[in-house]
């Protein structure tokens, strides 16, 4: 289980981290608290970039 920063997702997304957090507060991408900071398992990140892509083929 790799864990990523709101920086790494925000990179893979090719995003800025304020949307990141905005898709956090959301619900859309899930995020844990450790110690200081907030980060993100690739895992939950791969689930919204597919349903991402899934919403796109639909149209």
């Amino acid at each position: 289980m790799e864990l990523l920063s709101i920086h790494q997702a925000s990179q893979i997304l090719n995003n800025s981290r304020q949307w990141v957090w905005f898709l956090i507060k959301m619900g859309r991408i899930k995020a844990r608290l450790i110690g200081k900071s907030f980060v993100i398992k690739e895992s939950d990140l791969n689930k919204y970039i597919e349903s991402k892509n899934k919403v796109k083929r639909e149209n």
